[in-house]
């Protein structure tokens, strides 16, 4: 079993002012002096992808995860700490920050057919704090696997992958044994396990296998899907009170439901 996991870095924003977030969207403020961090939602999906390994392991499934990173920060610090928690291996194509999502997904798509074959491929649902969410939908088109987003967690059921993902509405939960495309988000593991100092003193001269950027994409400089100006400071959800009988509340979801769907 093999999975892979593409994941970005940013820049850690939970000190940023009122006043500075309005810098940062009209593009005035210079974010380099900010901790290097990982991708929020692309750190659960590291995560996620080790608590699929341990599952399979447990079954008896010899089982790598190899990372994929897409970036033109230096991460030497952070890659250290993923071989020790697990990664078998780390790729790096250094690319521009504002490279369009269309652009990695065919990266990643190159990548994948050069380098795999994977069984699954993991990454945040979107990129913070930019929040497009393009990526995963336009990796879903280049391979034509299928795309499930915004799931919360995932884990082995005899041998089978079984998923919790949600929309605004509801939670839904799927078993699947295909190749799938894993879109993580709103996560319940969000955070990466800790390196014991033995985990990290094993891995200590293992390196990142660095790619050159030209063989994976054709033309970095294609902004006609780069979205502009989509900032978002939150993931606010809305929340509504139910009153009234079982059966009432049970009516209210179900209009909801049918509503968002078109019914």
């Amino acid at each position: 079993m093999r999975i892979l996991v593409c994941f970005r870095t940013g820049r850690e924003l939970n000190g940023v002012t009122e006043e500075e977030w309005k810098r940062i969207a009209q593009g005035t403020m210079n974010l380099a002096y900010l901790q290097k961090v990982l991708n929020p939602s692309d750190e659960a999906a590291l995560e996620q992808a080790l608590i699929l390994k341990d599952g399979y392991q447990t079954d008896g499934v010899n089982t790598e995860v190899d990372g994929l990173y897409l970036g033109d920060d230096d991460i030497d610090v952070i890659a250290k700490n993923l071989f020790a928690v697990g990664l078998h291996q780390i790729y790096h194509i250094t690319v521009q920050p504002e490279i369009s999502a269309e652009n990695i997904a065919k990266g990643i798509a190159k990548f994948s057919e050069m380098y795999g074959p994977y069984d699954w491929i993991l990454m945040g649902c979107s990129e913070y704090p930019f929040d497009t969410g393009l990526t995963p939908v336009f990796l879903s088109e280049e391979l034509t696997w299928p795309l499930i987003a915004h799931v919360r967690q995932a884990k082995v059921q005899e041998q089978v992958l079984w998923l919790e993902y949600e929309d605004e509405v509801c939670l839904y939960t799927a078993n699947r044994s295909d190749h799938v495309i894993l879109a993580m988000d709103n996560a319940v593991h969000p955070y990466l396990r800790i390196a014991t100092l033995r985990e990290k003193l094993a891995v200590k001269n293992k390196k990142m296998v660095e790619l050159v950027a030209d063989d994976f994409i054709a033309d970095e400089t294609d902004q006609s899907f780069a979205p502009t100006n989509m900032w978002r400071v939150d993931n606010t959800k809305n929340c509504s009170l139910l009153t009234g009988t079982e059966e009432e509340s049970a009516k209210w979801i179900l209009d909801k439901l049918l509503q968002v769907q078109g019914v």
